[in-house]
Parts: structure tokens; C-alpha cells; sequence
């Protein structure tokens, strides 16, 4: 048995192909193909991108489970 923590819920992807930030990428299928996309272009500097230079393709028949958070900000040295 295997226990899978996430940040945020989880995003089932069955559509492929897919691309994720790959910070957010949690498990996928070993079946799939993958590789890394540039995706640093004029939406992403206006802020319409999803802010990441690079993500990760993954392509064929298979499932990719995403969290919807990059994780918990760091813990300010407040007052």
C-alpha cells in the first residue's frame, strides 16, 4: 500500500497530452512519455502564463495527479 501526500487537493489528468508545472507534478503512469516544454513566452511575462519557464509533457495512455499548490509559503521571521 502507498500513501500520497499533496499540497492542496489533488487534480486527476486523464486528457493527454498534458502539461504541467513540474513543481506540481506529484505521480504519473509509467507508461506515459515525457518530456520538458519551454513555455516562457510574452503571456507569461504579462502574467497570463502559468509563471513557469519549463514544464513537463507527458504524452500516451495513462493518469497524472497534480496538486494544486506548489506548497506551503515560508514561514516569515515576523514580529
Amino acid at each position: 500500500m502507498v500513501a500520497v501526500l499533496t499540497y492542496g487537493n489533488p487534480v486527476l489528468r486523464v486528457d493527454m497530452p498534458t502539461f504541467v508545472d513540474m513543481q506540481s507534478a506529484v505521480l504519473w503512469s509509467g507508461g506515459l512519455q515525457s518530456s520538458v516544454r519551454k513555455t516562457a513566452k510574452l503571456g507569461a511575462v504579462v502574467g497570463r502564463g502559468s509563471g513557469e519557464a519549463y514544464q513537463l509533457a507527458l504524452s500516451g495512455e495513462g493518469i497524472v495527479v497534480v496538486q494544486t499548490s506548489e506548497g506551503h509559503p515560508a514561514p516569515s521571521s515576523g514580529s
